[in-house]
């Protein structure tokens, strides 16, 4: 009976974890249009490629 108990709880917390996680994501993508999301990417490389530049330089 314990082994189950454990399994049990184990199957819960993983199960709330992935549905947390994949509200997460949802509400990330309705507060953010695809538009928007898309621009914000594109500044993000940039923005790792002048950081990789500088620390290429140290």
């Amino acid at each position: 009976m314990d082994t189950r108990f454990y399994l049990l709880i184990a199957a819960v917390l993983v199960g709330l974890a992935v549905i947390h996680w994949i509200g997460f994501r949802l509400l990330k993508r309705k507060l953010q249009p695809p538009q928007e999301s898309d621009a914000i990417r594109d500044t993000t490389p940039g923005r790792s490629r002048d950081n990789s530049d500088s620390s290429e330089e140290r």
